[in-house]
């Protein structure tokens, strides 16, 4: 070794670190004949909505409605008095505002209302009803994509047989 930066080639062959290149060529396999495509199958005319369930799920209330607003209550009580709180004390510092005016008592409950209906939101999106009512929002926008589908078809298989009708009339109108 000529420099202590710099291993040659045939070091690195004798110290194991690389494998000399020999006999090791593999040819390409041969070309394989490529089939034509095979003919499509028309769909069947049938419409049917059965859709499979994306998640299956039983949502089984045993509680009332007042025991579920009072849990939403208690999830969302301390999170908005924080949030509220906090907008208080940077309008106090930030805005020069005095800390109990008719400013400030705004402030809090606009920034309460709005903490509010942002967990609302994710609560209705979170809990069992509202993954229920997501998943029916994603069957119904699927029941009418293949009813979209089957309608178009429909108006074209009909402007078909119109022009089909017409050319028969022609024809024989014309005999």
């Amino acid at each position: 070794m000529n420099n202590k930066n710099q291993v040659s080639y045939e070091e690195q062959i004798e110290q194991g670190l690389i494998r000399p290149q020999r006999g090791q060529f593999v040819p390409p396999a041969p070309r394989m004949e490529v089939l034509p495509p095979m003919p499509q199958t028309p769909l069947s005319a049938d419409v049917r909505f059965d859709l499979p369930a994306s998640a299956t799920q039983q949502t089984i209330v045993r509680t009332s409605g007042v025991d579920r607003a009072r849990g939403f209550q208690i999830e969302t009580r301390e999170l908005g008095i924080v949030f509220g709180l906090g907008m208080v004390i940077v309008g106090y510092f930030v805005g020069d505002w005095p800390f109990l005016s008719l400013w400030t008592l705004t402030l809090f409950a606009v920034t309460y209302a709005i903490t509010w209906a942002w967990a609302y939101y994710q609560h209705k999106h979170t809990s069992g009803e509202g993954v229920s009512l997501y998943e029916a929002k994603v069957k119904g926008e699927a029941v009418k994509t293949i009813v979209k589908a089957h309608t178009r078809q429909f108006e074209l298989d009909r402007e078909q047989a119109r022009s089909e009708r017409a050319d028969l009339h022609n024809r024989r109108m014309g005999q």
